[in-house]
């Protein structure tokens, strides 16, 4: 393994190759500040404090820690300072993270004025390793024809609150012309961070797919979310019964089940897969993002609930499109199985019941800036032409 020392870096994450591998690299981050400890954190080496700290360089100011990874690793971290051995996952602690001052890139989420409590807009560090595969469909190009994107609140009797809705339409969108349909969650996410109407203008643009209208329901907050989109039966019902009589109305979307796709990422993955297998008569595909099938009903009891419901029941005319992050192998707080245990065990389910299954596992974690790359490649892979 090399190993070149690094007497005094100026940039981090340094990349340096692995004597007879050449599946993997080895990354060290560096780190300059006063500290009695310090550790990276985040998805490069996830959130065990012990298993991620910095180790000091000489006595002096600059501290460093090594990383074997995947050479097309692409993730984000944070530095925090004198970290507490156990970390308590509130807004107060995402707030003390910090960046790598080492490192010039960066990936940012805005600030979401509706959410007081987890809204605030948040820096972390970039890791993209040589070989990480370029992102080509999140930036629209000059001479790409724009579609149009409206914001709308919708107010659900089925749930009995409100929630903002984005409607994503195509460049010269024509109701009287044939258009598929993409439901995704959590709106607010996959406007800002994975930035769905850019993404869905430039495939439609450069003929990868045919043209989709987007509704995109927002989640409300992180209490409604964790109760809404796991696998909520209510939830469902405002989808099928309200949100889309809603959009067919406004919209005059007329697309059958094969033309309609639900999609999501961590819950809302686990909540797309859960309404294409309940509603196979509204939705025909779902795609799944780190979805979080290790979710278990009966207060957390029934571990991977949705995959042994799948396994016990029979098939149903839907397709499916899963993806999960290899850094995504630890254990879930409270037991059961890791997300990249739950998404292998859900893909091995659903090949033996016959299922028209596409199943990725990238170099990466539980992460938008992963997401907001993978999602054009579920989107050529499930919108027919």
């Amino acid at each position: 393994m090399a190993d070149t020392g690094h007497g005094n870096p100026s940039v981090s994450p340094v990349f340096e190759t692995i004597t007879g591998d050449d599946q993997h690299l080895l990354a060290t981050v560096f780190w300059r500040g006063e500290a009695e400890r310090a550790a990276v954190l985040g998805g490069l080496g996830g959130w065990d404090v012990a298993e991620n700290l910095l180790e000091r360089m000489d006595g002096g100011d600059l501290w460093r820690r090594r990383y074997r990874i995947h050479r097309d690793l692409r993730t984000t971290y944070f530095v925090l300072p004198d970290p507490p051995d156990e970390l308590d996952f509130t807004p107060e602690l995402f707030r003390r993270l910090e960046l790598d001052p080492l490192n010039p890139r960066t990936w940012e989420s805005p600030a979401d004025d509706e959410d007081p409590e987890w809204g605030f807009a948040t820096v972390r560090s970039l890791l993209e390793a040589p070989g990480a595969e370029p992102q080509a469909w999140v930036d629209v190009g000059p001479d790409v024809p724009r579609g149009t994107t409206e914001l709308h609140r919708v107010r659900s009797e089925i749930l009995g609150n409100e929630r903002r809705v984005w409607v994503s339409t195509p460049p010269g969108y024509d109701p009287r012309e044939p258009h598929g349909l993409l439901v995704a969650f959590d709106g607010w996410a996959y406007v800002n961070l994975v930035p769905t109407p850019a993404i869905l203008d430039n495939l439609l643009a450069a003929g990868r797919i045919p043209p989709l209208v987007a509704i995109l329901p927002d989640s409300l907050d992180q209490e409604t979310r964790s109760l809404e989109l796991p696998c909520h039966e209510p939830f469902l019902r405002f989808l099928t019964d309200e949100l889309l009589p809603w959009a067919r109305e406004g919209w005059g979307i007329r697309a059958g089940p094969d033309r309609t796709i639900v999609a999501g990422s961590s819950f809302g993955g686990l909540a797309a897969v859960f309404a294409a297998f309940e509603r196979p008569d509204v939705f025909g595909t779902a795609i799944s993002q780190s979805g979080s099938f290790g979710w278990g009903a009966e207060g957390g009891r029934e571990h991977e609930w949705l995959t042994n419901r799948i396994e016990q029941r029979g098939r149903r005319p839907v397709s499916f499109w899963l993806t999960i992050g290899l850094l995504e192998d630890s254990e879930r707080p409270g037991g059961g199985p890791s997300g990249l245990e739950s998404n292998r065990r859900l893909h091995d389910v659903l090949l033996g019941k016959g299922y028209d299954v596409d199943y990725s596992e990238y170099a990466g974690g539980h992460d938008y800036v992963c997401w907001r790359g993978s999602l054009a490649d579920a989107l050529v892979a499930t919108a027919a032409l």
